[in-house]
């Protein structure tokens, strides 16, 4: 999935999760080869552990579009591996759409409060192909499905994949990102996955940002 950077016309960032480790992961746009910091933590309840991967991004044109592939040196993939596109935010006053919504959850119905319509709406963001999508909270509900929280982040993230990969969709947490014994707040999951604008308050990233498009 893509968030924004620092500035959304010139960064972003990519970030993908996964259930073991890479060696050397890494982003490939154009000439470039930008490595991925990794990230993990392991479920206070089933114990599993989650690595996740942020490629921050600069050093890019406003309002222009990029391809970029996804890879690492065991990547069983490595032969076609994953790609898509996105395009920086324009500078200046310029038009542009965002879509906006919470309380996903995912499609699939084995979990709780998930359900069908979650993978019909993430077709329709990217069926406007909006330059972002605000999710405001509620994401995938893993809290109330307790013994298999990673396992719900993995549907949620296949689901959002179809669009989140092509534009940045940018998260906030809501009651349900805190999850059983991942960490003080409960937050350590949901803040592991995203790399989000800097807020500058310390001990406090993540948790609320802002951002300036145009």
């Amino acid at each position: 999935h893509l968030t924004w950077g620092e500035n959304p016309a010139t960064s972003i960032v990519v970030s993908w999760a996964s259930p073991g480790q890479a060696v050397k992961p890494r982003v490939r746009i154009g000439q470039r080869v930008i490595p991925a910091e990794p990230r993990q933590y392991t479920d206070g309840l089933n114990g599993e552990t989650v690595w996740t991967y942020h490629a921050r991004v600069h050093g890019l044109r406003p309002g222009a579009t990029y391809a970029y592939v996804v890879t690492a040196d065991n990547d069983d993939d490595a032969g076609d591996p994953f790609s898509a596109t996105f395009r920086t935010a324009p500078r200046g006053r310029t038009p542009f759409r965002f879509t906006s919504f919470g309380d996903l959850a995912t499609p699939n119905t084995a979990w709780v409060l998930s359900y069908g319509q979650s993978a019909y709406a993430v077709e329709a963001v990217e069926s406007f192909q909006p330059l972002f999508h605000l999710l405001n909270g509620d994401l995938c509900y893993a809290d109330l499905n307790p013994t298999v929280q990673p396992q719900v982040w993995r549907d949620f993230g296949n689901n959002n994949q179809t669009s989140a990969a092509n534009r940045p969709w940018m998260p906030c947490p809501g009651n349900h990102e805190i999850e059983f014994d991942n960490g003080p707040q409960g937050f350590r999951s949901y803040l592991t996955r995203y790399q989000l604008p800097d807020n500058h308050v310390a001990g406090f990233g993540g948790r609320w940002y802002s951002l300036r498009v145009g």
